[in-house]
């Protein structure tokens, strides 16, 4: 095979420079079939000086073909963040996090994305070699769709387990999706949504698997401005994730739901990263339990809880963002916490659980052996309407799996409304509550001596009463 001569190109950002990205284009020669590209930032990490942080001198990667790298363009083919310094991208091979397929000529672009920057500034450096040859592939890249059946028995409740937030070495994971998706048998999820940074790849591997365990696709969209998860079908492509207004940020959000995407706002509190739009309208969910409750879920809580409050209908999931799969200590790892969703008497296709988010009859719960807290009224289950009643109490129906020692709430818009404490392990409950103003009705256990969480449900929601 023949090689073009390489491109270099380098660049520095002072200290004051804006948060976004650097666009670099290279002009990819007819006749390549794999391009090899390596990025340095200085200083790098032997010139930390002493209370300088090595992250503030490290830059996202990400890579445009020829179709185009202006915002929402067709041409992206990958990122690896800022986990890699080398990459290639080949017609049958890539690095995690990169698609592969024809290399097509013309103007490529690398981006990187600065975010964080020492008292010296940003210095990079980027290098893109070339290898050639007479056989070009014709077609090219596509992302492929996820395999999303599977052979999961139904359940007689309805209700399946799984999780909703995780990653791979296809973004900064530490294991391959078939470890991942090993440890959620493991652990007998009934489904599994990996949510690797901005990217789809993971799917090339889990289309290989042979599993029982139902298939979510999802990615997690990653910007200077926060976290955000979209799950569906993604043979709808790639989302934009260089938004750095509100305005940029809402066009990707639609974008998102256009193409067929279920959206949640991810960890909005501070180390979330955080949720640094708060206006930012239009996302169908929150996640509201990121790991462990300590990590400041309770903000989290009151982010989500301040909207609903305020008269909107977001569903609360949770997502354990587990990288490490060896990590496990009772409150971390896979599927810590875990969702429940309901999904009738139908098998639990990835389409028909989505459904079940969509209508909020989701709970939450610290971790697959957690306790269970299913909210009813009359034939209404979390995440429904039920009119407001004229007398002002409504009655709820509760059923408590697990729930010996732990101490149960009722909230509404208004705040506590009931606390008690349950001396049994299954337990099923019939409560009056007073609806005055109260938007909605739901319940949560809590460990009273941590105060932390341990199962959380969706709202029942009431009609025709007037936001706070």
């Amino acid at each position: 095979m023949d090689s073009h001569a390489p491109f270099t190109a380098q660049g520095y950002l002072a200290a004051d420079t804006p948060r976004g990205y650097q666009t670099i284009p290279f002009n990819l020669p007819a006749h390549t079939t794999r391009i090899d590209i390596s990025y340095t930032c200085t200083p790098d990490f032997s010139d930390i000086r002493p209370g300088e942080n090595p992250l503030d001198f490290v830059a996202d990667l990400a890579v445009f073909d020829s179709r185009g790298a202006e915002f929402m363009g067709a041409g992206y083919r990958g990122t690896s963040g800022n986990s890699r310094s080398a990459i290639f991208i080949a017609a049958d091979d890539a690095t995690p996090g990169y698609v592969p397929g024809a290399l097509q000529p013309g103007e490529w672009n690398i981006v990187l994305g600065f975010f964080r920057f020492g008292p010296g500034g940003c210095g990079y450096e980027v290098q893109v070699s070339f290898t050639s040859s007479d056989v070009i592939p014709a077609a090219p890249p596509a992302f492929l769709p996820l395999r999303t059946w599977s052979d999961r028995p139904v359940n007689a409740t309805g209700w399946y387990k799984g999780e909703l937030h995780c990653h791979t070495i296809h973004s900064d994971g530490d294991s391959t999706p078939l470890d991942v998706l090993a440890k959620a048998e493991s652990l007998d999820l009934d489904f599994l949504a990996v949510t690797d940074h901005n990217v789809f790849t993971q799917q090339i591997d889990l289309n290989r698997a042979e599993t029982d365990v139902t298939l979510i696709p999802g990615c997690e969209v990653t910007t200077a401005q926060g976290h955000w998860n979209i799950w569906g079908d993604s043979s709808g492509g790639w989302i934009e994730f260089r938004g750095l207004t509100v305005e940029a940020m809402e066009q990707t959000i639609v974008d998102a739901k256009r193409k067929g995407y279920l959206t949640s706002c991810n960890h909005p509190r501070p180390n979330g990263p955080p949720w640094r739009l708060p206006d930012v309208e239009g996302y169908q969910c929150v996640e509201v339990w990121n790991g462990g409750w300590e990590n400041l879920n309770d903000v989290c809580l009151e982010f989500w809880e301040r909207q609903i409050r305020a008269g909107k209908r977001l569903v609360a999931v949770g997502g354990s963002d587990c990288h490490e799969l060896g990590e496990s200590d009772g409150r971390h790892g896979l599927a810590h916490p875990t969702n429940y969703i309901y999904c009738g008497g139908d098998p639990p296709s990835a389409a028909r659980l989505l459904d079940g988010m969509r209508a909020g009859h989701v709970f939450i719960t610290y971790s697959p052996t957690g306790p269970q807290l299913y909210l009813t009224c009359g034939t209404a289950m979390m995440g429904d309407a039920v009119p407001a009643p004229a007398s002002g109490k409504l009655t709820i129906g509760v059923h408590i799996v697990g729930g010996a020692g732990r101490r149960f709430e009722v909230l509404t818009a208004r705040g506590l409304a009931e606390s008690r404490l349950i001396d049994a392990d299954e337990v099923k409950l019939e409560i009056e509550v007073a609806t005055d103003q109260a938007l909605y009705v739901r319940v949560q256990l809590r460990d009273p001596q941590t105060n932390y969480m341990l199962a959380i449900t969706n709202p029942i929601y009431l009609d025709a009463v007037q936001a706070l």
